[in-house]
């Protein structure tokens, strides 16, 4: 069976050699944009699974406690602690937001697609021999 660790590791590895060269591309330090990149993956994971914790959920009632989780440590973080240059190069949201519209927009895209073609190519099946029927009589009149 799939160990869930292997796809931590696999999203984590995918992930970092996707968004390395585009922080580079817009002036960050390689190195620097790893370490916090590192810390931002694994503290989000940490608190997945805290919010996936059934007895926690149970008493929230909400299976959304992950972004309620995820704003206090964030609120938190950033008003009690000094955050370090090399730290907030990685935490643009900006670039992670529009990454993920950009692979929203694509999954729509992919699906409607997918979900599509079994009209598309019946309307083209279906459409070729009428086409051919009527240019068959279009050239026998012309002819």
């Amino acid at each position: 069976m799939f160990d869930p660790w292997i796809g931590l590791v696999g999203s984590f590895v995918f992930l970092a050699v996707l968004m390395l060269p585009v922080n580079r591309f817009n002036g960050v330090k390689s190195k620097d944009w790893f370490k916090g990149f590192s810390i931002i993956f694994f503290s989000s994971w940490v608190i997945w699974l805290l919010s996936n914790y059934s007895s926690i959920v149970k008493v929230i009632g909400s299976a959304e406690l992950g972004y309620i989780i995820a704003l206090i440590a964030g609120i938190a973080i950033t008003n009690l602690l000094k955050i370090p240059s090399w730290l907030m190069q990685s935490a643009r949201g900006e670039l992670f937001i529009k990454t993920a519209i950009v692979l929203l927009g694509a999954k729509i895209l992919l699906t409607s697609f997918l979900t599509s073609i079994p009209t598309i190519l019946a309307a083209a099946f279906l459409s070729f021999p009428v086409v051919w029927i009527i240019a068959f009589f279009i050239s026998k009149n012309w002819a």
